[in-house]
């Protein structure tokens, strides 16, 4: 039976939600109003790739989901920034968000490993697996 990613996520979320919704970076993969199947796949495989090493909640979620609000907000998607390295790189560095509730320490740009020019990167790599394979799922069934 061939499930979607967007089904598998929607069937963990119901049952670890509580949880999911506070405490993974693939919860900023939910929150994201993607433009395509293929644009929520490139978001999930960032979100997974960085899931690591810093504290998810405190820093690495407020990180994710001011990089995503900013993406939004220029009406772009991911995969317009994995066509648009420049644009990509701009946005990384640029994009402000916030660290505290009570008193929010501003940051600005992408702080964590290798900082914008990692991202750039990895979604340079995200632009090669769409033009070879049409999209992330269908390189992973090929494996």
């Amino acid at each position: 039976m061939d499930i979607s990613l967007r089904e598998l996520f929607d069937s963990a979320a119901k049952v670890f939600e509580p949880t999911y919704l506070h405490s993974s970076a693939l919860s900023a993969v939910r929150e994201y109003n993607a433009k395509s199947v293929e644009d929520r796949e490139a978001w999930a495989l960032i979100c997974a790739l960085y899931d690591f090493q810093k504290d998810v909640v405190k820093i690495l979620l407020p990180m994710l989901r001011g990089f995503i609000a900013e993406v939004e907000r220029r009406k772009l998607s991911i995969v317009d920034l994995a066509e648009n390295l420049g644009e990509a790189s701009t946005i990384a560095k640029e994009f402000t968000w916030a660290i505290g509730e009570k008193r929010p320490k501003i940051q600005r740009g992408w702080k964590h490993i290798g900082k914008h020019q990692a991202l750039t990167c990895i979604l340079d790599s995200v632009a090669q697996i769409m033009k070879e394979h049409g999209s992330i799922n269908k390189l992973v069934k090929k494996l």
